[in-house]
């Protein structure tokens, strides 16, 4: 295993450069899509942890808000030059897809679609309103109390009524459950998209300081 190269804070993100102070925002943004990617894979099969899996689903619809809005800020301060310039056929696909969908000011983007109004409504934020209409469409609907443990705990048991709720809520926004599915399938490729291009970017930026250190 080759040795991890150590760098100065100082020289590879210098407080009074906001291009690379731009990218350590972005980075840290990042993070929590990044985690709740890994938690998500090693999630137990178990009522309880399937609706934990289900929520973590739902929050990183906020993480990817936080994250687009970064991403918007860095891509305007240039911050990917060096990333577009390895000529790097993946990163600019990538690149490409989030400049489209993170765009706040375009209505057709997945930011303004999906993921904003689930930040806003029913993720980092639990909107009234959005409750009491998704409460509204569901009121002829049977759940069961609670599923799962028998004893009770929140640690073993799951209650359906929040699943049912956020579903729903999102789905009158989407305009229907088989549109929901697919702007969230968008939003995991979205969710991807930011980690590895953060990730790359961020790669580059300590590789070019490294190199620089070394003339």
């Amino acid at each position: 295993m080759s040795e991890i190269p150590t760098f100065q804070v100082g020289k590879a993100f210098p407080e009074g450069d906001d291009k690379r102070v731009s990218l350590v925002r972005f980075l840290l943004a990042s993070q929590s899509l990044a985690a709740i990617g890994r938690l998500l894979g090693i999630v137990p099969e178990t009522s309880a942890f399937t609706e934990s899996k289900r929520y973590l689903m739902l929050l990183s619809l906020g993480a990817a808000h936080e994250a687009a809005n970064a991403f918007g800020g860095a891509y305007t301060r240039g911050v990917f030059a060096d990333l577009q310039s390895l000529g790097w056929e993946e990163m600019d696909e990538r690149l490409a897809r989030l400049v489209k969908e993170c765009d706040r000011k375009n209505p057709d983007s997945l930011q303004c679609k999906l993921v904003t109004h689930g930040r806003n409504k029913f993720s980092f934020h639990w909107d009234m309103e959005e409750v009491q209409k998704s409460l509204a469409q569901l009121s002829s609907a049977i759940l069961p109390a609670w599923s799962g443990g028998d004893d009770e705990s929140s640690l073993t048991t799951a209650i359906p009524i929040t699943e049912v709720i956020t579903q729903k809520g999102l789905e009158i926004k989407a305009g229907s459950r088989e549109q929901l599915r697919g702007l969230m399938s968008q939003a995991g490729k979205l969710q991807g998209d930011l980690f590895h291009v953060a990730h790359a970017a961020y790669i580059t930026a300590i590789r070019k300081t490294l190199a620089e250190e070394e003339r």
